[in-house]
């Protein structure tokens, strides 16, 4: 989520007051980004109560993970 005046308790999600510094767009209206944890996902106002039955108990990935993006290498030297 992306946005200004944003909120999250700790132990739900990590807000960051300063993207650059997470390798995110350098935000130029002071906006803030959250990103949810573990098994936490953010829902919007609008039709709360829907979306909260609808994803309950289900599986939300929201990106890539750690281990999608690593490769693993091996180097071969001839004797």
């Amino acid at each position: 989520k992306q946005g200004k005046n944003l909120k999250i308790d700790d132990k739900d999600g990590l807000l960051i007051k300063k993207p650059e510094e997470y390798g995110l767009p350098k935000s130029y209206n002071n906006e803030n980004f959250i990103l949810a944890c573990s098994d936490k996902y953010l829902l919007y106002p609008n039709n709360y109560n829907y979306y909260a039955r609808k994803f309950e108990d289900s599986f939300q990935h929201g990106g890539i993970s750690l281990e999608e993006m690593l490769v693993p290498v091996g180097i071969v030297n001839r004797l």
